[in-house]
């Protein structure tokens, strides 16, 4: 069990770090690229993306970026075509920055996801004995001469899954 949870604190760590690594790789590229308003659009439509990963899983992730991926695609086919302004190439790592940072963070973020899954079923649990806990604890059961009875009643309902 422990080495399980140290490779997972390891995954954790690892997924961190190269979610650090991917934000700073954009931030130089947003830099360098010179166009500020299209990778301020583009920086939201990416954090965007980044909520969706959190809360809804890489799968829907995946799909968002495929989404923007298109997007993307549209917005150079149209200025290429309909307004005759070349490609800007240096917006090309757009592409694959936002599907590169889903994923790191997916990577640093899955554990801590199954615990707040473990932790509500926990919770379930405990809401769902509580009305034995209380009959125990407020007396009905406990008295002295059934002490040793009632300690097993007790440590029976607080067995959860």
């Amino acid at each position: 069990m422990q080495n399980k949870n140290s490779k997972e604190h390891l995954y954790e760590d690892i997924g961190l770090l190269l979610l650090l690594l991917m934000l700073s790789i954009t931030a130089v590229l947003m830099m360098l690229s010179q166009n500020i308003v299209v990778n301020i659009i583009y920086l939201i439509i990416t954090m965007g993306i980044l909520i969706v990963t959190y809360f809804m899983g890489i799968i829907p992730s995946l799909l968002a970026n495929m989404v923007f991926i298109a997007f993307q695609t549209v917005v150079m086919l149209y200025e290429y075509f309909g307004l005759n302004h070349e490609i800007q190439w240096s917006l090309l790592f757009w592409l694959i920055m936002p599907l590169l940072i889903s994923l790191t963070m997916y990577l640093s973020t899955r554990s801590q996801i199954a615990l707040q899954k473990a932790n509500s079923d926990l919770h379930a649990a405990l809401v769902e004995r509580a009305p034995l806990i209380n009959k125990l604890i407020c007396g009905r059961w406990l008295h002295m001469w059934k002490m040793p009875e009632c300690l097993l009643k007790l440590v029976d309902a607080l067995k959860f899954p």
